[in-house]
């Protein structure tokens, strides 16, 4: 299609900032749930400190506690909603221009291929503050906010939004474990993934061993992009992405919705 003859869509980009709100409040919603549910599980695994019993095999087993791949899809739906909340703003000022853009993401790269894909995609004509806001204040890219960035990098909705390199961290600061004559003692250790049948520590035993409750065992997940290695604990940063995206979407509507003044969005 022509530059000359594009016709914008007179709706945008206020009903693709209405999207992104709408996504941002989505994830927020979510993001309280799984706190929730992740409390509770926490709370079961600081009174049992991931010790089990068999007493069929006559064994005892000390792992992390079991975590339903819930806690992956709800994760990656959150994801999901803060990353296509941004890309819902940066499609609004493609829209207003040209009703009939095909979809696009949010440039997310370096600097220098950030500001390639804006310039191609004709905004300076009716947006002409769109580079310098995404480059100088928005910082799409690892050097720039790196929060905004991570969310692009670890979202993977065509794997249906479950996130699979979620795993589990157990520590123990301090942990006293008692049985009929077993007495196991842990301290600053811990235990990363998931369990298996077996647990991390098993040993043979006459019946079930307890956690001394003045024992100190924690447990978080943890996110694990492969490439590039990088781990870091899943709720504080969903927390930083939700606080970021929400800032950039209210950032977006100030510079380009009907509110903004003639020199930034005209």
């Amino acid at each position: 299609m022509q530059e000359s003859s594009r016709v914008g869509d007179p709706d945008e980009p206020e009903r693709s900032f209405a999207d992104a709100r709408a996504k941002v409040s989505w994830a927020k919603f979510n993001l309280i749930y799984l706190e929730k549910k992740f409390a509770d599980l926490t709370k079961e695994f600081q009174k049992s400190g991931g010790a089990s019993y068999n007493s069929k095999a006559g064994q005892f087993a000390i792992g992390n506690a079991p975590v339903d791949p819930f806690y992956s899809c709800l994760a990656g739906d959150i994801v999901f909603s803060l990353r296509s909340a941004l890309d819902c703003c940066w499609m609004g000022l493609r829209r207003a221009i040209d009703s009939e853009a095909g979809k696009g993401t949010l440039p997310r790269g370096n600097p220098e291929s950030v500001e390639a894909v804006i310039q191609k995609a004709s905004l300076r004509t009716k947006f002409p503050a769109a580079a310098e806001f995404i480059l100088s204040e928005l910082k799409p890219f690892k050097n720039g906010n790196e929060t905004l960035w991570f969310i692009a990098q670890v979202d993977n909705w065509n794997k249906h939004n479950m996130l699979m390199l979620v795993i589990q961290h157990s520590h123990f600061e301090d942990a006293r474990f008692n049985g009929q004559g077993i007495e196991i003692k842990l301290t600053n250790s811990g235990i990363v993934n998931f369990p298996d049948d077996n647990g991390i520590i098993g040993s043979p035993a006459f019946g079930p061993i307890y956690l001394d409750q003045t024992s100190s065992v924690s447990c978080e997940l943890i996110l694990c992009l492969q490439k590039p290695a990088d781990k870091r604990p899943l709720i504080p940063f969903l927390k930083a992405a939700l606080q970021e995206t929400e800032r950039g979407v209210g950032r977006f509507a100030d510079f380009f919705g009907s509110g903004a003044s003639p020199r930034q969005a005209e």
